[in-house]
């Protein structure tokens, strides 16, 4: 019983964290065209790591966005692993 809360907890936080994320991509990328304030790359750094990893993948492609900085590819790319490490260890080692 337990196990399928942390696992329903997990996939929430994934879900709303993603869709923040893509959309902070996405206004960024709005943003950028128009020459208007912007959001930090700190900010979309960090997110990712806050269960965010798809939605920032996601809004990197959508948009073509910060796809020449390869430390944003590796970071979402490594957050994303570790992540589903942790959607892993919940699935399979939890007791």
């Amino acid at each position: 019983m337990m196990k399928k809360v942390w696992i329903s907890g997990f996939l929430f936080l994934e879900i709303l964290f993603s869709v923040i994320t893509y959309f902070l991509y996405r206004t960024d990328k709005k943003r950028a065209i128009r020459h208007r304030y912007r959001i930090s790359e700190k900010t979309l750094l960090i997110f990712p790591w806050i269960f965010g990893s798809l939605g920032a993948l996601f809004g990197m492609f959508r948009y073509r966005h910060k796809t020449k900085h390869g430390y944003f590819l590796w970071n979402n790319l490594l957050a994303f692993l570790f992540q589903m490490g942790i959607f892993l260890f919940l699935i399979l080692g939890f007791s």
